[in-house]
């Protein structure tokens, strides 16, 4: 069923205020279909929501349709595992590990779902979604469902086709391996702990909001920190003092505040270090 104006401060992990003029939820494929088809013979634009962790909503009102995400399956066959797109990530890994299968540990404690993780090939500790992954059910704009095996999904550094293509992540398949649980635990544990060390879950924030420029041989957050923007302030919006590649919502701050702090980073790093940060935020 089609919503209209629905509220999303709930559905984004920045807690902003913004307000899509039609929105929808995931309840099946069939549904989905006729409602793609509906959007396409109406000419209506389309935003793909999924755990909401990694969107910077930047105005009150976004036209168009927002289609919140959501199957909900996990089913463990071997060393495979499928999974809905709408499954969180600690979720996949804890059911991973239950089953005595390695390989997801880095994805336990990261914000969002399956398939957001996919749409960004999200990335920590040396290990990407592109090294699990081997294929993904997706649904285009005219309602046809397909296959996409990994061959097809152009991975690049936090990239995949996924953001050039006007797809609906449906399910995915990955390829884990047998592992001992005991270090499979050890490292789940590990990654959630580097985390918090890092106050990953302090404030309200999208995490990372820069993409690393590995080109110019540093991180994004020691570039930050370097350029001594750490602490900085607008509204209630703050760069993060424990990670420089986190704005963090400290105090009811609106997307007109994050925004600034993420110019002045721009700005800082282009004109003192000759350095192109590209957002790693997808910015509404």
């Amino acid at each position: 069923m089609i919503e209209k104006n629905f509220s999303l401060q709930c559905l984004n992990s920045y807690c902003l205020p913004g307000t899509a003029e039609y929105f929808y939820r995931y309840h099946s494929e069939d549904e989905l279909s006729d409602i793609l088809r509906w959007a396409r013979r109406k000419d209506i634009p389309l935003h793909i929501l999924g755990g909401g962790s990694n969107i910077l909503i930047s105005r009150p009102f976004i036209e168009g349709l927002v289609i919140h995400m959501g199957p909900l399956f996990l089913n463990r066959k071997g060393e495979t595992l499928l999974a809905g797109s709408g499954v969180d990530t600690s979720l996949a890994v804890l059911h991973a590990w239950h089953h005595g299968l390695s390989g997801a540990e880095f994805l336990y404690g990261l914000p969002g779902n399956l398939g957001g993780a996919l749409f960004m090939n999200a990335r920590a500790y040396d290990r990407s979604m592109s090294d699990i992954i081997l294929s993904a059910k997706v649904m285009d704009e005219t309602g046809e469902v397909f296959w996409v095996d990994k061959s097809d999904m152009a991975f690049g550094y936090k990239d995949s086709v996924f953001q050039h293509r006007p797809w609906a992540i449906l399910a995915m398949l990955f390829q884990l391996q047998k592992g001992d649980k005991e270090s499979i635990r050890k490292e789940m544990t590990r990654c959630i702990d580097i985390r918090r060390t890092k106050g990953h879950y302090d404030f309200p924030s999208c995490g990372s909001v820069f993409k690393n420029p590995y080109e110019a041989g540093i991180p994004a957050g020691k570039l930050v920190e370097e350029l001594s923007l750490k602490g900085k302030r607008a509204g209630g919006a703050e760069i993060f003092s424990k990670h420089g590649n986190f704005i963090v919502n400290r105090d009811s701050a609106c997307a007109e505040d994050i925004l600034k702090l993420l110019e002045i980073i721009r700005q800082e790093a282009r004109e003192k270090r000759g350095i192109l940060l590209t957002p790693e935020v997808d910015i509404w």
